[in-house]
């Protein structure tokens, strides 16, 4: 498929065509290709920590990592189709954990993103880490529905409930190399 011309939309057949015929990482958002580019060495290296570190303790369940993994955050044509850094997804079945390594522009995972993944009621965390400063942020699905976070943290520990996990942010920061200040 040929490049779409600037602000003209597509279907999401099409963004799929487009995908296959061309390196990179997209995300599908209202009817638009969004170049993801290359993350940072910071980003990709506590992306991978991550995935290193729950798939770890995920062994022998269920439960499987996926990096870069396209998920769809609606079900009509025009839904946004978004591919978090870290996810979990348990029996094949939608993500418990979605996870999402911050760059510099940190307004689409604080916002449009926060805002689809919050509609999707078939996950319950929403993880967000910083890759220039350090800074976890955890939303979580409530008994009523609701999609809220308790605080936001620079160091310790974080419980993901989701997975029954605690993520050691001190340790992710420093095994990662990207120890940041």
């Amino acid at each position: 498929m040929r490049d779409p011309k600037p602000g003209s939309t597509l279907t999401y057949a099409e963004f799929v065509a487009y995908t296959e015929t061309h390196d990179g990482r997209f995300e599908y958002v209202d009817g638009r290709v969004v170049d993801m580019g290359i993350p940072s060495d910071a980003h990709q290296d506590l992306a991978f920590e991550l995935a290193k570190r729950i798939d770890a303790h995920l062994a022998g369940s269920p439960c499987r990592v996926r990096l870069a993994s396209a998920i769809r955050t609606g079900k009509q044509e025009k839904s946004p189709q978004r591919c978090p850094d870290v996810l979990v997804v348990c029996d094949g079945k939608p993500a418990k954990l979605i996870c999402e390594i911050m760059s510099p522009n940190r307004g689409d995972d604080l916002g449009e993103k926060l805002t689809e993944y919050r509609g999707m009621p078939e996950f319950e965390e929403y993880l967000l880490i910083d890759s220039v400063k350090r800074f976890v942020r955890v939303y979580r699905r409530s008994a009523d529905g609701g999609f809220n976070y308790d605080l936001d943290l620079i160091a310790g520990s974080v419980r993901l409930h989701s997975i029954s996990y605690t993520l050691d942010i001190d340790a992710l920061y420093r095994d990662s190399g990207a120890d940041i200040a």
